[in-house]
């Protein structure tokens, strides 16, 4: 490696010179020497060579080994260590510094120049793999960086993602519980796997309870589900159900709904169970029915009232002119105004027949049977029975009244 700078520590001047003649024949850059271990410190920290050749023994209080040992720990640069001794401690000792080499004096030319050139190389090749070894070493820690980087990313969006599941969890819970439906949640075997804060309420239970537990067996209290339940008859076709169920368990009358939810395939996984509570509905409702049967009953009764009035009408008016002609002897009349008398008075009884009728009942209590009630002889028969007003009376007075 011609140019390379060597620094020669040798404390035998004409030693010293001599290595520095034949190195710098064989093209290498020797420009500065030492004789100590201390000048030999201070120049490599001023000068930085590619290379020490270095004496072991050295006058001073540090030997060449010592030096050698700083010199490498401190800078990294190579030694070459040149000896005149072979002795088994001191190169063991000279060993652990790392060398690059070792000349034992006297030597040969040719043999300095090549350990030099091993010794350069060698170190050439030591730095290369060095500098590759930072470069992957440099590489590896950016991606190590990197994905380090990565998962802490996606260890925070993860964490975001599960406190963000965790507070769905916790809202759509808030929510279930805030429905006043009763609401239960169950698999296609019929067992409950969730129920709302009603329902659990209404029950008397808690989701412990009664998870696992098949629905017929807590809202029934049967080993079975009882006949046309809606949540069997969804599953057969996968329809929704509702229908109006009176349950004692539950206490109430409810408008049940079982709606069908399903996995990711389409198929069905179970299905949602709603309880409407529509007691005091129904109860208003059957007070409305009262409502109207009570006005349906007084307006009728106003109305028979007014018959009953109009048939008094009728019996005191016929009974007034049945004296009358009972004065005057015309007996033909009295029979005729008795016999409307007596058509007024049949007219009232079957009146309270069909009133009997109209509620249920005969006049002996029991119940009665629906008959077909004709207006037209209701009509005629009053037609009838006013005659002494419209017809009778005008008569005997000379004047001729008759119905078109």
């Amino acid at each position: 490696m011609d140019g390379a700078r060597i620094l020669v520590v040798e404390d035998e001047k004409l030693a010293a010179k001599h290595l520095q003649m034949s190195l710098s024949a064989s093209g290498f850059v020797v420009d500065r020497l030492a004789s100590t271990a201390e000048d030999a410190i201070k120049e490599v920290e001023k000068s930085l060579p590619d290379l020490v050749l270095m004496d072991v023994m050295l006058g001073g209080e540090m030997d060449g080994i010592e030096a050698a040992k700083i010199i490498r720990a401190h800078y990294g640069v190579p030694v070459i260590f040149l000896t005149a001794y072979s002795d088994e401690s001191l190169l063991k000792r000279a060993s652990e510094t790392g060398p690059f080499g070792y000349l034992l004096k006297p030597f040969r030319e040719e043999e300095l120049v090549t350990t030099v050139e091993v010794a350069l190389h060698k170190h050439r090749l030591e730095r290369e793999a060095q500098a590759k070894l930072e470069r992957l070493v440099e590489e590896r820690t950016t991606k190590l960086t990197q994905a380090n980087e990565n998962l802490k990313q996606e260890i925070a969006e993860r964490i975001k993602a599960q406190e963000a599941l965790i507070l769905a969890k916790e809202e759509w819970e808030r929510t279930f519980d805030a429905v006043p439906d009763l609401i239960a949640i169950v698999d296609l075997d019929h067992r409950i796997t969730q129920i709302n804060k009603a329902m659990a309420e209404r029950l008397h239970m808690t989701i412990e309870e009664v998870s696992g537990t098949s629905c017929y067996r807590v809202f029934h209290s049967t080993d079975e589900p009882p006949p046309n339940c809606p949540c069997t008859t969804m599953l057969e076709d996968g329809l929704e159900r509702r229908m109006e169920v009176t349950e004692g368990r539950l206490g109430g009358t409810f408008l049940v709904t079982v709606t069908p939810f399903h996995g990711k395939e389409g198929n069905i996984i179970g299905y949602v169970h709603v309880a409407t509570d529509i007691s005091e509905i129904k109860e208003q409702q059957e007070m409305l029915r009262q409502s109207e049967r009570y006005r349906a009953v007084s307006d009728l009764a106003a109305g028979v009232a007014h018959n009953f009035n109009n048939l008094l009408q009728i019996v005191m008016g016929g009974t007034e002119l049945a004296l009358a002609d009972l004065d005057l002897g015309d007996y033909n009349s009295v029979k005729d105004s008795l016999e409307q008398i007596l058509e007024s008075s049949k007219f009232g009884a079957e009146t309270v027949r069909r009133l009997q009728s109209f509620a249920g009942l005969r006049a002996n209590g029991s119940e009665s049977v629906t008959e077909i009630f004709d207006m037209s002889d209701l009509v005629k028969q009053a037609i009838e029975i006013a005659k002494p007003w419209w017809k009778y009376a005008p008569e005997k007075e000379g004047k001729q009244v008759s119905l078109v």
